[in-house]
């Protein structure tokens, strides 16, 4: 597998920290810094090519494109290599693969072909599932953690685990189909800021595990929809309070957010008043 120049390794390395990490902030800047200044196990061609694929993505060159004429291949050249070294990751189980398939998975979820519809393939799908059968097999679901693990040992297993957690309801959601990693499954807290994390990393941090309860709350609603209501032939006021206490409960959740994670609802923002639907007086 061909690797871009140094140089251009180190721009999409930084584009990706600078403009894609957020999305899914399974790994620290400075975590992967450490590792790339080492050639850590973190550090693999699998990983370095999806990276290299979403940075890509945010930059106009058709050098990185399959198809150098269409602008709608940007990134794709880094990820077909991805794809092409999946097989060759997958017989000893790694956590820098179980992030690369994350990565693959979020690539294919954003993927936007020229005609400018987005598509869902079934690969999104089918590398969450693999990221989430190798989280297993390497026990990261546990909080067994080894005496000679250091702090950013103990965060990088935590926030892979939540992140396949994250990848797992919203791929669940979106496709209407069983998830594989339950809340009750998982012996670990949520992820904390490491002591070198920027103020911008800590927010996106806390943003996320806030996504993280609020999937907890989303696997209930779906368990309600898909499991408690097949066998139900008759709707009574039980059930209508179960979902009332659904939507107190993603209230209350969203009340509790950070000041810094509020937003405003179109309700009361004029700006957004196109997008609600027109109510009959």
């Amino acid at each position: 597998i061909d690797m871009p120049s140094r140089p251009t390794q180190e721009h999409l390395i930084s584009v990706f920290f600078d403009e894609c990490h957020h999305i899914l902030p399974t790994l620290s800047r400075s975590m992967f810094y450490d590792q790339l200044k080492i050639k850590g196990p973190l550090v693999t061609p699998l990983l370095l090519n999806i990276i290299y694929a979403h940075a890509a993505k945010r930059i106009n060159n058709p050098a990185f494109r399959s198809e150098q004429n269409n602008p709608s291949t940007q990134g794709d050249l880094f990820y077909n290599r991805a794809r092409r070294l999946v097989d060759d990751f997958l017989d000893v189980p790694r956590i820098s693969t179980v992030i690369a398939l994350l990565y693959m998975a979020l690539y294919d979820c954003d993927h936007i072909p020229q005609n400018g519809t987005r598509i869902r393939s079934s690969r999104a799908w089918m590398y969450s599932g693999m990221a989430i059968r190798m989280c297993f097999e390497l026990g990261l679901h546990t909080a067994n953690y080894s005496s000679q693990m250091s702090q950013c040992d103990i965060e990088l297993r935590k926030r892979v685990l939540w992140t396949c957690f994250v990848m797992d309801k919203l791929e669940s959601c979106t496709m209407e189909r069983p998830w594989m990693l339950k809340s009750k499954d998982i012996a670990l807290d949520f992820p904390t800021p490491l002591p070198e994390d920027s103020l911008q990393e800590r927010l996106v941090l806390e943003g996320f595990n806030q996504l993280c309860r609020l999937m907890i709350l989303m696997e209930k609603v779906i368990h309600f929809f898909t499991y408690d209501m097949k066998s139900l032939s008759l709707w009574t006021i039980s059930e209508e309070n179960q979902i009332l206490q659904y939507l107190d409960a993603i209230h209350q959740w969203r009340d509790m957010l950070p000041n810094e994670l509020q937003w405003t609802t179109p309700a009361n923002n004029p700006s957004m008043q196109r997008f609600m639907p027109a109510v009959p007086s």
